[in-house]
């Protein structure tokens, strides 16, 4: 029941979000803190991103009965990568640098065509498919990584290249592929386990 409610609310979230996407979004580009934007330009990094999955990596291999999650955890944030370059292939949608404001990060390129479309996030998407699995394994991580979650996807409307839809688009999608793969772990990795043992 819990989780149906984090989708409602995020679902209706993302509807009103279409009608004062622009507006939101300019909001927050015109009221930058100059203070805040090496953290923003930090948050918003690949690099930082594939830093604290690495460490998330570790987080699970120090327990040795969370071992069987590793696998899970990427299959989710791979599967959550994949999603999202479907749907922009698809999608098209200009990134508000181009149409609305300028990039607090300069020089930005996108080589390829479905890179340069803005809807959904990668970035917000990949941050909470982890949601789920620490929710399960590590639950008094969870906060703190929401709220890191939170933080990244805040960032790509800061720093322009994203519209506040498109962050919450890739907070749905993160969750349900993260909630996806337990079920998928639950139903047949334990078994298939239990079955090699068994022979």
């Amino acid at each position: 029941m819990k989780k149906k409610w984090v989708y409602t609310i995020l679902f209706v979230s993302l509807l009103l979000s279409f009608f004062y996407d622009k507006q939101m979004t300019l909001l927050i580009a015109e009221n930058r803190i100059s203070m805040l934007n090496g953290f923003a330009i930090w948050l918003t990094s690949p690099l930082t991103i594939i830093t604290v999955f690495l460490l998330m990596t570790t987080l699970f291999l120090w327990e040795e009965r969370k071992r069987k999650w590793i696998i899970p955890l990427w299959a989710s944030i791979i599967a959550t990568g994949a999603l999202t370059v479907l749907i922009k292939f698809f999608t098209h949608r200009a990134r508000p640098f181009e149409e609305l404001t300028t990039p607090l990060i300069q020089g930005i390129d996108y080589t390829f065509s479905f890179w340069n479309t803005s809807f959904p996030s990668m970035h917000t998407a990949a941050a909470f498919s982890l949601v789920p699995i620490l929710d399960k394994e590590f639950p008094k991580l969870k906060w703190f990584w929401i709220t890191m979650a939170i933080l990244i996807s805040f960032s790509r409307v800061y720093v322009g290249v994203h519209y506040v839809s498109d962050t919450l688009a890739g907070c749905m999608i993160g969750l349900l592929i993260g909630y996806g793969i337990i079920q998928i772990e639950k139903k047949y990795g334990t078994a298939i386990r239990w079955k090699k043992k068994k022979n």
